[in-house]
């Protein structure tokens, strides 16, 4: 049956009734017009947006704030102004630049603080002047050297960029120049330049020269350089080196023929720190070694390496003392600090010279003891790496005394260690680091089960047993051993015969195993040996072959021909294996630095 109209209609009521019950709160009022104003048009274009509720509050309120309208309108019309003013300099504007200095000093990435600097005026200005107080150069072999053209020429000003073109064309030098401008005007970042490290490898006989020409120029421009190290020397950079006001550190390697090279850096004076290393014994007169004696009340750190004092101890700090008056000695050196000699050979008069020239009391920097290290190295368990050094260095005439009980059994409590090393600074001529038994490695092989990296001294004679031993080590990766001084092919001889020695007892593990295909990862990790400077590595798959490489031999089982592994000598360029030593050259920068500043 249909529903009755009234009966619709009422219920429709009832319906339409809940949303009428929110009528029941107050009318908002118009929205109402300001009265036309100077500040109109500041006011269109405040960027201040707001909500629906904020207007109405707004305008409900607005009779109220009418008197003080005009004086609230100049506020909005200036914030904007006031808020990019303030954060012109980012969230570090109200950091002193002490502050600044130590945020900056945390950026090691010379690629990310070249990025901070193009964000804003202030932090360019803050982070030029230390991107660019290093130029570190590396010149390995030839195909390094558009890097370092690169790294240097910012620095040059045009006329020597121009000159350095027309003397050879390389990669990485300028090809084009903006005309209408000061050609000899020298680059702001050249003023920033303090320090100075430069490794000069093997580029080949014929761009050798391109080299020393781009450190030349740079010496020239660089006016605030304080810190110089290099691994090579010319005559040019030793007068450039002479006229620098500000020099105080010099790390250098004079070779025998670069003896009249270096007679310009005779008349240096003021250094703080120097570390040098000659050849030949040289004389005062001359000679780098003047460089010690001229800066004698300076010198706060003094390394010598392979430098022979039987001239200059004698003509110089070898000098009968004037009686003054005074039993107390005058030493020469007064403000030394740090002292070391390395390979040095000095007779019992030159000893006696040099203790009346140096007061070895006064010396802060001091070598460490075994027993300290050893004792906190026992206090923990957690190590993952562990480099030994000079432990157990010891005389030529007291046979090989090896590692000490007390230093074993504190390495061996650390069973999460993935690298050991033993390696020595050799301060000493003639000298020697403990040779590692077989016995010593097996301890190290069957008591750290995650070994991955192992670097330690042997004899050849000792080689086949410590090659059974490390092919028990199931996570080697690399095996670094250091042998006695020998020539290049006697280490491949010895290198070879190892390899043979150690990939056997690999090959026949696992023999119960029923395989196809046999694949050295499958049973071992070792990837590569190396014996001295030489080195080898080994797969079933070896990558790709490279210029220098020789080609690659093969071990099988003697049990199962299909057991078999490949191995290469891949031995780098004969300049390459130096990255150690410019290494340690960067390090003495970095000291010397600190100690600057």
């Amino acid at each position: 049956m249909a529903e009755r109209r009234s009966a619709r209609l009422k219920a429709k009521a009832d319906k339409s009734a809940p949303a009428e019950l929110p009528s029941e709160e107050p009318e908002r009022t118009s929205k109402r017009k300001t009265p036309p104003s100077n500040n109109d048009k500041l006011v269109r274009k405040a960027p201040k947006t707001k909500s629906q509720s904020e207007e109405s509050k707004d305008e409900l309120t607005g009779q109220q704030l009418r008197p003080k309208e005009e004086h609230v309108m100049k506020e909005i019309s200036q914030s904007p102004v006031q808020v990019s003013a303030s954060t012109s300099n980012g969230l570090f504007s109200s950091l002193p630049p002490e502050t600044m200095n130590l945020v900056l000093e945390k950026i090691e990435d010379k690629a990310s603080l070249g990025n901070l600097g193009k964000t804003c005026k202030a932090f360019h200005s803050l982070v030029m002047p230390r991107l660019y107080k290093r130029v570190d150069g590396s010149v390995t072999f030839h195909a390094h050297i558009a890097k370092f053209i690169r790294s240097i020429e910012p620095a040059l000003t045009i006329e020597q960029r121009k000159q350095l073109r027309k003397e050879g064309q390389y990669k990485g030098q300028q090809e084009t120049f903006p005309d209408n401008v000061d050609e000899k005007r020298k680059p702001e970042i050249a003023n920033f330049i303090q320090q100075t490290v430069f490794e000069i490898g093997d580029p080949g006989q014929k761009h050798r020269f391109i080299v020393y020409r781009f450190i030349e120029e740079l010496l020239e421009s660089a006016s605030n350089l304080q810190v110089f190290a290099a691994t090579d020397l010319t005559e040019p950079m030793a007068k450039s080196l002479a006229a620098k006001n500000d020099l105080r550190a010099l790390h250098l390697k004079v070779s025998s023929e670069r003896t009249s090279d270096a007679l310009p850096l005779a008349t240096i004076k003021g250094l703080r720190h120097l570390h040098l290393e000659t050849s030949l014994p040289y004389t005062t007169e001359g000679s780098p070694l003047t460089l010690i004696w001229n800066s004698r009340s300076t010198l706060r750190s003094l390394v010598l390496d392979k430098s022979c004092f039987q001239n200059f101890y004698k003509n110089k700090m070898d000098k009968k003392e004037e009686p003054n008056g005074s039993s107390k000695p005058q030493y020469d050196f007064t403000t030394l600090k740090s002292l070391s000699l390395k390979r040095v050979s000095m007779d019992p008069d030159e000893v006696d010279a040099i203790t009346r020239a140096i007061d070895f009391t006064a010396l802060e920097t001091k070598p460490e003891h075994e027993d300290p290290g050893m004792k906190l190295i026992s206090s923990f368990d957690t190590l993952t790496s562990l480099t030994v050094c000079d432990a157990g260095v010891h005389s030529p005439e007291i046979p090989n005394p090896g590692l000490k009980d007390a230093l074993v059994q504190a390495i061996l409590k650390h069973k999460n260690l993935s690298t050991l090393q033993f390696t020595d600074t050799m301060s000493i001529r003639g000298w020697k680091a403990p040779y590692l038994k077989a016995q010593t490695v097996a301890l190290f092989i069957d008591n750290l089960p995650k070994l991955r990296h192992l670097r330690f001294y042997s004899k050849a004679k000792d080689l086949g047993e410590t090659a059974e031993v490390l092919s028990r080590g199931r996570n080697l990766e690399t095996i670094r051993i250091e042998l006695p001084s020998r020539s290049s092919e006697k280490n491949k001889e010895v290198g070879n015969k190892f390899i043979c020695d150690l990939v056997p007892p690999i090959l026949e593990r696992d023999s119960d195993h029923d395989m196809k295909i046999y694949r050295w990862e499958d049973h071992s990790k070792i990837k590569q040996v190396i014996l001295g400077i030489d080195v080898w590595e080994i797969g079933s798959k070896l990558g790709p072959f490279k210029k220098g490489m020789l080609k690659a031999q093969k071990v099988t089982s003697s049990s199962d021909p299909r057991r078999k592994v490949m191995y290469r000598d891949i031995t780098r360029p004969t300049f390459l294996w130096m990255g150690d030593i410019f290494d340690r050259v960067r390090e003495w920068v970095d000291e010397v630095t600190k100690d600057l500043t």
